[in-house]
């Protein structure tokens, strides 16, 4: 069975261990919407879903990984067809406690040695941001970037898949968009130092993307008088986009790959298609409400100027056709993927199956935030 190895990092808090928690919750079971389902060892499980039961259950969260301590979790990505269970590959999590990255110690933590030599190794490095941090970040503290630092200062040769993690995105969700929160980490000299020296660096080097999450939903927590995030009583955990860092480490090793045989040619996937429909969705839920402001842009506008209302009519219906067309052809390709998990009969068949409901699932999440691609942004 082929293993694909995602080093973690985050500092203390960031919710690395509540989100592996919720991942496996998430994919623990075969669910029609996603297309898949996880499995680890049995001692694993017990643990995942143990601490599953500190986050939903009234009371403390659970604790963060032990400092010295290496956790690795192992998950076993598995398809179910007429033909049997398919299991062809496993992603492994590699997760070390937070303060290894922002503590100083005289002689070291045991596991320091590691993780550098993990970090300058890494094919894919999944880093949390701690939403509280981003919130700060957000109001002028600059912490949240400054502990990344040392980070940073290991991957200058990096070519490796980053994925950021934001977490506790149910503190951002009612307030800010993703592309906003990008556009603000970016301001950041050393956070858009390090992204745009990645993307100039190697043409192979591989995505940097921008997931927001919440491991128990929108609606679990509020925020204290402290500033702590506090359960809310009675509320039951829904938890947000848990499966779509999962779901991106194959295609972006994948594409990675593809890129160092031979330079990509333009096309219409469905990253691609996620991008678009998501445009055309803005400019559709625009124009009705902003008519005003868009006919006084289009009167200042020389290729524009006279054509008057019409234009922002004819510009609507486009919108709408387009809409309906690009939006029909996701949903196709839905269908034609749920019946061809009919047919799976073998493991190399089952790797297809799989990467194309990765792609699904990143094309539904991309129209939806747009700005989570940090290192293809204009």
């Amino acid at each position: 069975m082929d293993s694909y190895s995602v080093t973690v990092v985050g500092p203390s808090g960031s919710g690395k261990t509540v989100y592996l928690a919720s991942l496996f919750r998430r994919l623990a079971v075969n669910r029609e919407e996603v297309g898949f389902f996880v499995q680890t060892d049995f001692s694993s499980a017990k643990l995942l879903n143990h601490t599953y039961g500190e986050i939903t259950r009234p009371g403390a969260w659970p604790g963060g990984t032990i400092l010295d301590r290496v956790q690795e979790l192992a998950f076993t990505c598995s398809v179910r067809s007429p033909h049997g269970v398919f299991s062809p590959f496993a992603i492994k999590y590699v997760d070390y406690g937070g303060g290894l990255l922002t503590d100083v110690y005289e002689d070291g933590a045991t596991a320091a040695d590691e993780i550098e030599d993990r970090l300058h190794k890494a094919n894919v490095l999944l880093v949390f941001l701690d939403g509280m941090k981003v919130v700060n970040y957000l109001e002028g503290d600059s912490r949240l970037v400054d502990e990344l630092v040392p980070v940073f200062n290991q991957l200058q040769d990096s070519t490796a898949v980053i994925h950021f993690v934001i977490t506790k995105w149910d503190l951002l969700h009612h307030t800010r968009t993703l592309k906003e929160v990008a556009s603000s980490l970016l301001d950041h000299p050393e956070f858009s130092g390090f992204v745009d020296h990645h993307a100039r660096m190697n043409e192979r080097a591989g995505a940097i993307r921008l997931f927001p999450v919440s491991s128990v939903g929108l609606d679990f927590t509020d925020r204290g008088a402290d500033g702590q995030m506090v359960k809310r009583p009675g509320a039951r955990p829904h938890p947000l986009n848990v499966e779509i860092p999962f779901a991106a480490v194959l295609p972006d090793l994948f594409e990675q790959a593809s890129q160092m045989l031979v330079d990509p040619a333009p096309d219409e996937g469905l990253e691609q298609r996620g991008r678009l429909v998501a445009r055309l969705r803005g400019i559709s839920g625009l124009l009705p409400t902003a008519k005003k402001v868009l006919l006084k842009r289009a009167a200042a506008s020389p290729a524009l100027a006279g054509l008057g209302e019409g234009i922002i009519d004819t510009v609507s219906d486009w919108a709408d056709s387009r809409l309906n067309v690009y939006e029909g052809r996701l949903e196709a390709d839905r269908a034609r993927h749920r019946a061809e998990a009919e047919k799976i009969a073998s493991n190399r068949e089952a790797v297809k199956h799989l990467v194309e409901a990765f792609e699904l699932l990143l094309a539904d999440f991309e129209r939806a935030y747009p700005g989570s691609q940090l290192s293809s942004r204009a």
